[in-house]
């Protein structure tokens, strides 16, 4: 089933992204809506998935999370019980950040924080190494974080065309 946004959808989209927490007011304001117009327009948004949740972007490295990496896993075999449960199992585990079952020469794409090589070593062999599946793994450590952004740009440009 295809949603169709207009140019004032993606104008809410884009506030949002930049500011969860701007009230409905201010958001009203900026979109020359009234109040109760946008909050139907939220509502819209929400039950088709455009908006698929409310949060804060948190700095991991204030925290003392400052080792960043990305680990690509290639699987020996694909049972799809194992491979589901490591699907299960990798949900769960504090460091992962985001998982993805990816096409090409890997079969996932990690990325997980800690706090320093040691405990990257012992995260790696509790949930990678450990698992009898996994062929090889390949973890490349974040040097620097040139972009870093959860925020699609819409532009001016026309909205995504919807699916039927």
């Amino acid at each position: 089933m295809g949603h169709d946004f207009d140019d004032l959808d993606l104008k809410i989209l884009e506030i949002l992204q930049q500011d969860a927490r701007i009230s409905k007011a201010d958001l009203a304001r900026k979109v020359s809506l009234s109040g109760p117009g946008v909050g139907k327009r939220l509502k819209k948004l929400e039950e088709a998935g455009a908006i698929a949740h409310y949060g804060a972007s948190v700095n991991w490295e204030a925290l003392g999370l400052s080792l960043l990496c990305f680990i690509h896993i290639s699987f020996d075999h694909h049972d799809p019980e194992r491979v589901r449960a490591f699907e299960e199992n990798i949900r769960s585990v504090p460091e992962v950040l985001e998982c993805h079952h990816i096409t090409g020469e890997h079969d996932y794409l990690v990325k997980a924080v800690t706090t320093t090589p040691r405990k990257l070593e012992e995260f790696l062999i509790a949930h990678f190494t450990s698992v009898r599946e996994v062929r090889w793994l390949r973890t490349s450590v974040v040097l620097r974080t040139i972009k870093d952004s959860t925020v699609i740009r819409f532009d001016g440009r026309e909205p995504p065309a919807s699916e039927s």
